[in-house]
Order: C-alpha cells, then structure tokens, then sequence
C-alpha cells in the first residue's frame, strides 16, 4: 500500500478565509482535495468575526 501525506492550508484575511486541503504521493504528485471560503467581518481583539 502506497503511503500519502496531507497538507493543509489556512488564510485568514480581513474579508475572507480560505482552506485547502491537498495530498501528496510518495511521487512527488499533489492533488487538492478539498477547498473552502467562507466571508468574515474582520478580527476583534484577536477573534475572527
């Protein structure tokens, strides 16, 4: 059985935040498999709102 790594990304900005999630072969190859967005207001006193 052939062994896979997953990377995960987060970005959290002023108006959005995004995610991606990706795998990677033991070639070398990356695949996403997955992303997301969703809006924000902002950070408050260190929270995401």
């Amino acid at each position: 059985m052939s062994k896979r790594n997953t990377l995960t990304s987060i970005d959290v900005g002023t108006t959005k935040i995004c995610t991606t999630v990706a795998q990677v072969s033991n070639g070398g190859d990356i695949r996403v498999i997955g992303v997301g967005v969703s809006k924000s207001k902002g950070l408050h006193k260190g929270l995401v709102v």
